[in-house]
């Protein structure tokens, strides 16, 4: 593949690491897809697809399009050291993680859920990031060994929480119910996570601003 018909494409996991592939300057978004499905060791991502980042939106790629439609003009002068950045993100979201039959994909659909958990605005619901946070722990440190002060409130908790309770009262409390899940295996951690993330107001959902869309006004015209 010629240099000059050959462009670098980065695709960005939940997890922060990435993919590298290399399309041809006609590829459609699908071949991204499949690189990222073979550098996975997967055969189907499910609820995933990919997605590129526009006026801090997601969008999500037809992969029957030609990445030159998403990317315009820089695609076509094109760089082969500078990257085109794609995100891998969650476009259907599941309340039974078990929907999932891959644990890779599984365990990538938790961590993008993870992060949606703390940039939540459930504010009535409380009571549910607590179960939350001691789910996730579960399911990243296992049983619990120590009362205090193994992990920061800030990788667990909304930080608007963190403000109204306090991070002592979070290290308090929290651990007590991590403490109930001691047993349950990281994996059977992970799907009460998914589950319980399920029931929060903003967490398995994609928001979208409306746009305002001018109209422009049709003169009528005379039929001879």
């Amino acid at each position: 593949m010629r240099t000059k018909q050959r462009r670098q494409v980065c695709i960005l996991l939940p997890n922060k690491q990435h993919l590298d592939c290399t399309v041809r300057v006609k590829a459609r978004s699908r071949e991204v897809l499949t690189s990222a499905l073979k550098q996975l060791g997967v055969s189907d991502l499910q609820v995933f697809s990919l997605a590129v980042l526009r006026d801090n939106e997601y969008l999500f790629l037809n992969l029957d399009q030609k990445l030159s439609k998403y990317f315009g003009k820089r695609w076509s002068r094109g760089s082969t050291v500078v990257p085109f950045i794609v995100f891998l993100r969650v476009q259907y979201y599941v309340e039974n993680g078990q929907l999932i039959f891959s644990s890779k994909v599984q365990q990538l659909y938790y961590t993008e859920l993870r992060q949606k958990v703390l940039r939540s605005q459930s504010r009535h619901q409380e009571a549910l990031f607590f179960h939350l946070a001691a789910s996730a722990l579960q399911a990243e440190v296992g049983d619990l060994e120590q009362h205090r002060c193994y992990f920061l409130p800030e990788d667990y908790f909304p930080s608007w929480l963190i403000k109204r309770r306090g991070r002592d009262y979070l290290l308090q409390h929290c651990p007590v119910l991590h403490g109930e899940l001691r047993g349950v295996p990281r994996s059977r951690a992970v799907l009460q996570f998914i589950k319980e993330a399920s029931s929060l107001q903003d967490g398995a959902v994609t928001f979208y601003r409306m746009r305002r869309v001018r109209l422009h006004q049709v003169t009528p015209q005379c039929l001879n």
